[in-house]
């Protein structure tokens, strides 16, 4: 091999090294509703109610700060907030709008992944229930005392825009607090009452976030 061919074979070679060692680029757009709420669900309707629950905690920046967490062992990872405008208006009856479509456009360029975290439709898996749209919390129901969410993730490649599949619903919606003390008006809640939801919320979140990671093959050893 003369020294032409040779260069032009560890030229190849590097610049090959070079594009397979490069990060993956990841944008995370949040569009998700983080409305905690206590709801309830009664012995007749009369009993049932849903109100706002004051945890102390951002939800929202949990989320956010767990994803990013994770994926940053592995990809470069940018967070971009839509305008208030765009994310209230992101979905309406006939599906995405051609505002947030054009943005969404226009902010994922020069990315290789793209990672929405939004709201899902649950009332078919809690049924006669009062559970406002968009939120997560707190749900009681007879002996049932635990924790609930609407919140999901979605992972799009952006070259080819596929939706990397996975079922959601695998990792659990409403997860039970055992052996918890319900106040006999089911509303007012003490401090470590507060703190056994919170660490509830957190937990379940972290769970799914791992869940979809390792089920969109994203991270496929995360425990």
């Amino acid at each position: 091999m003369n020294k032409t061919m040779l260069f032009i074979g560890i030229f190849i070679f590097t610049v090959s090294l070079s594009l397979f060692s490069q990060e993956k680029k990841i944008l995370i757009v949040p569009l998700q509703d983080t409305t905690i709420v206590n709801c309830h669900v009664g012995i007749t309707a009369f009993n049932n109610f849903s109100e706002p629950l004051n945890t102390g905690i951002s939800l929202s920046k949990i989320i956010e700060n767990k994803l990013k967490q994770y994926l940053d062992s592995a990809f470069e990872v940018k967070i971009i907030y839509a305008p208030e405008e765009i994310r209230k208006g992101a979905y309406g009856y006939w599906g995405k709008s051609k505002e947030y479509k054009n943005w969404i456009a226009k902010a994922q360029e020069g990315y290789d992944i793209l990672i929405l975290i939004n709201n899902i439709d649950i009332s078919n898996e809690m049924l006669n229930a009062p559970i406002p749209k968009n939120t997560s919390g707190f749900y009681s129901r007879g002996r049932l005392h635990g924790v609930y969410t609407t919140i999901s993730f979605v992972a799009i490649l952006v070259p080819s825009n596929k939706v990397l599949d996975y079922y959601d619903m695998g990792s659990k919606i409403f997860i039970q607090i055992k052996d918890f003390d319900m106040p006999s008006d089911k509303k007012t809640f003490n401090p470590d009452i507060i703190k056994t939801i919170n660490e509830a919320l957190i937990k379940q979140q972290d769970d799914r976030i791992k869940y979809f990671l390792s089920n969109t093959y994203l991270l496929p050893n995360l425990k």
